[in-house]
């Protein structure tokens, strides 16, 4: 038996031996040609367009004008009106009409009217007053309008607008539309001010039953010792499938001489075979491709917005993997799910559809691949949709998983500012309970201590110093406890005050509360480099009393250090003991000490620059009066800043001593480091571009990723732009991006390698 028997992938020829007739066929074809709209939507590589071959066929022979249109082949990223013109040209050309060859002019001649109107008129017109057979044009791969940039919410209309015409237009009784593609008929028309596309008959296509696909065992005669049987072990585990029946079937009848033809007492065993083949690492053995595109149809590429639906999809799944199936509701995730075609309905229950799905895409798969999309995803995407709004923040249980899932994970800036905002929030709610707590605290302590009239302004005084901090709170209330012979009446603010200086504010790092400020300290110094603008800051709002209260990194650090509270929309200190102790001298001093620290290095830098200048000028004032040396002569030494990156210097520091020497030397300016400033440069625009959400495949414009890629990988600072890169790369947002940017520059995977 030829191996060519099977036909693995794409649409099965006219001709092809193995095309298995099923019920759909029967229903597509009578469907179609008594002029009913029908649509087969289902997941890929089911089948649908080598059914609208077969069907084609059929039609043509009585006497049918068909055509097809690829909608995927017209393109994505182009405008309405190009997209309307393009299949405007191709049913011209298809039915060779009569505007062949003038179609831009008569297109163009009615640019007064919309795309839509235009394409309306034409078949109208032109279509079907030219072709008087009845007409069925097919629309493959309807799906890929989803992704258009314009709403097809017009296009779905104008096709039902066609079907409404019929009872006072007999033309349009001659016209018929069907629609091949992997998605929901609610999908088609999106705006709920329209009416939905409710018209047509849906072609649900199966897998092949043993019955339908006997004649697949002729092509196994010659390899097998039982065909049927080897076939009905193969559908056993494919479900019947077609792609996956076809091409374990043609595995078998092109595996390695004498397959199979060992005795009747050791026949083949497929499960064997199946596993060998197909399921053992399966991404390397997914040609042509079958698995990784149900894989990736189930993730979505995890953009934004897509990995809501893929997080909930992993999670309806792995619910049918955990009880065997699940009631069909016709959600809009459950039918996603039936669309990546591992899943299929039967009896109104959804159930995984075969053993080979089952064994690839299992339980330790599905939990995997859930832990690398956020848990907070679909809150996220609320609050990012609602304009970042505070009430939509995530609290309590939701808060503690998320940030937990974070420690380890490379999200996105706005993500980290959605965890930030939300761990602010939630602090600030925790602090509103322990001002109750500190107050009912102070109330249960000092009662037995201190009569009513002078424990209400022991109370009052201590929280106006603490804020209503437990910690602190706790701290003073045994100070006046430990006091309580020195309080007199009426002297109670005095006194609290000078009890606090002396034993929390001065010398403060050895003093009571030593640990308490010891962390508030530690989380404001950070040595990052945002150090700088949050002592900045925080000075600003000693000095004003506060600030307006925005997403800033270093405004969101000082709330989460608890430094500073959000009153109505500006920025506090959160209490008097934290101004006394983190006061404007401090802020003064740890400034100072931020300027030793990252001018001593750079002071170091300037002084050997500036004797590597003299060095240089002296050698050429002395190569002036020197006789004409051969061409092969050693050029002067290049200072030390142009030779090699100090990373113990900022980039924009670096920068700027480099910009420095330039002044400085001007035409003498060494090419290194000219060379060295520029492709620092580079990484500061990068960075600065990345910053701002632009690392790649940004239209009309070069992304961080894309300008890193100018850096040649001789350059002593090729490992840092590798660095950059590899970075956004390992971000699930940014990654597609990157990747779609590749196909454009195979050049720049070097980054990334």
């Amino acid at each position: 038996m030829a191996t060519n028997f099977y036909h693995v992938g794409g649409s099965v020829p006219l001709d092809a031996p193995s095309y298995i007739k099923r019920e759909a066929d029967d229903l597509f074809y009578n469907y179609l040609k008594n002029g009913q709209y029908c649509y087969v939507l289902n997941s890929r590589q089911m089948g649908k367009s080598s059914l609208w071959v077969q069907t084609q066929k059929r039609l043509k022979e009585d006497n049918i004008d068909c055509a097809t249109i690829d909608l995927s082949g017209i393109g994505k990223n182009i405008s309405e009106d190009i997209w309307y013109r393009v299949l405007f040209e191709q049913l011209v050309k298809r039915f060779a009409l009569s505007i062949r060859g003038k179609e831009q002019t008569w297109w163009d001649e009615r640019a007064y009217k919309s795309a839509i109107n235009r394409l309306d008129q034409f078949v109208d017109e032109i279509l079907l007053e030219e072709i008087y057979q009845p007409i069925v044009i097919c629309f493959d791969e309807i799906d890929s309008v989803l992704s258009l940039k314009f709403s097809t919410d017009d296009f779905f209309a104008w096709l039902r607008s066609c079907h409404e015409k019929r009872p006072h237009n007999r033309d349009y009784q001659r016209l018929t539309f069907c629609m091949l593609g992997v998605a929901a008929v609610s999908n088609f028309i999106l705006d709920n001010y329209r009416s939905p596309f409710n018209i047509g008959q849906d072609i649900r296509l199966s897998g092949f039953t043993i019955r339908d696909a006997r004649k697949l065992a002729e092509g196994l005669q010659d390899k097998v010792i039982a065909p049927q049987r080897v076939l009905e072990e193969v559908i056993e585990w494919t479900g019947g499938q077609p792609f996956l029946t076809q091409k374990i079937c043609h595995l078998i009848s092109t595996s390695r001489p004498g397959f199979g033809k060992e005795s009747p007492a050791t026949p083949i065993n497929v499960g064997d075979f199946i596993q060998s083949q197909v399921i053992s690492n399966w991404v390397s053995q997914d040609s042509p491709e079958h698995l990784k595109t149900i894989r990736n149809r189930l993730l979505n590429n995890r953009l934004l917005n897509k990995r809501v639906t893929g997080r909930r999809m992993l999670k309806l799944y792995l619910e049918i993997l955990r009880n065997g199936e699940m009631t069909d509701d016709g959600s809009p995730d459950q039918i996603e799910l039936r669309l990546t075609g591992l899943v299929v309905e039967d009896r109104q229950k959804l159930k995984v559809y075969n053993k080979i799905y089952r064994n690839v895409f299992n339980e330790t798969w599905v939990t995997t691949e859930l832990n690398k999309i956020p848990p907070y995803i679909e809150k996220y995407e609320v609050w990012l949709n609602s304009g970042e709004d505070d009430t939509k923040l995530l609290y309590d249980q939701d808060l503690a998983e998320a940030l937990t899932w974070s420690k380890n994970q490379d999200i996105n800036e706005s993500e980290k500012r959605f965890l930030e905002l939300s761990e602010i929030a939630a602090k600030r709610k925790a602090q509103t309970a322990r001002q109750r707590q500190a107050h009912q605290l102070a109330e249960k302590q000092l009662t037995p201590k201190f009569e009513e009239n002078q424990r209400a302004a022991l109370i009052e005084e201590t929280l106006a110093w603490t804020g209503g901090n437990l910690e602190l709170t706790e701290i003073v209330i045994r100070l006046l406890i430990d006091n309580k012979n020195e309080l007199r009446k009426g002297e109670e603010k005095p006194k609290i005050e000078l009890l606090i200086q002396k034993n929390i504010v001065e010398n403060w790092l050895q003093n009571k509360a030593a640990s308490h400020f010891q962390k508030i300290q530690n989380s404001l110094l950070t040595p990052d480099k945002n150090v700088r603008s949050r002592l900045e800051i925080y000075q600003e709002i000693l000095q004003q009393g506060g600030v307006f209260a925005d997403n800033k990194p270093e405004k969101l650090a000082l709330q989460q250090a608890e430094l500073v509270i959000k009153n109505d929309d500006y920025l506090e200190v959160t209490n008097r003991i934290y101004q006394e102790v983190f006061n404007v001298q401090w802020v003064k001093q740890e400034l100072e000490k931020l300027d030793k620290v990252e001018n001593s290095p750079a002071g170091c830098t300037k002084i050997l620059s500036f004797l590597a200048l003299l060095g240089f000028l002296g050698f050429t004032f002395w190569s002036f009066w020197q006789p004409k040396t051969p061409v092969g002569t050693p050029s002067p030494s290049i200072p030390e800043i142009c030779a090699k990156r100090d990373f113990n210097i900022p980039l924009e520091k670096n920068i700027q001593q480099l910009q420095e020497l330039e002044r400085k030397q001007g035409d003498q300016f060494p090419e290194k480091c000219g060379t060295q400033l520029n492709e620092l440069m580079l990484i500061q625009q990068a960075v600065g571009l990345a910053k701002n959400n632009f690392v790649a495949d940004v239209p009309g414009r070069e992304g961080g990723f894309e300008i890193l890629c100018k850096i040649p990988p001789t350059s002593d600072n090729f490992k840092e732009a590798q660095s950059w890169a590899k970075s956004w790369h390992n971000d699930r947002y940014w990654k597609s991006r990157i990747d779609r940017a590749l196909q454009d520059n195979p050049n720049c995977q070097k980054l990334i390698e």
